[in-house]
């Protein structure tokens, strides 16, 4: 597992079923093409508060290939997958950056970037 070091950690009521080093929402939810919060610490049921670290040096698992230093966002399921946006209001929708080479089926660290 790779090193983490959290700088913050809120609770918030999952809106659905939350997986462990996922991207997840304000509403509770992995989503895509949504700002997120943070990475869900634990796996979560739907309706129990789950801990999500918001800051620092986070852990998230991958569903696509990008280099490290890349920005990336979540997808459908809280994956982090490469943001390609060139403007800003969309590269807002995955401000973390990559710290290691992602390739899917992998965890990497990333750092909220913007």
């Amino acid at each position: 597992m790779k090193s983490f070091d959290y700088l913050g950690v809120i609770t918030i009521e999952a809106g659905e079923a939350l997986t462990a080093n996922r991207f997840v929402t304000y509403d509770g939810k992995h989503t895509v093409d949504v700002m997120p919060i943070g990475v869900v610490i634990h796996d979560c049921a739907s309706g129990n508060q789950a801990s999500i670290a918001v800051g620092g040096v986070l852990v998230v698992y991958t569903a696509g290939t990008f280099s490290a230093g890349a920005y990336v966002k979540s997808d459908a399921n809280g994956c982090a997958v490469e943001n390609t946006a060139t403007d800003i209001a969309n590269l807002k929708k995955g401000s973390y950056m990559a710290m290691d080479a992602g390739t899917t089926g992998n965890y990497i660290r990333v750092y909220k970037a913007l």
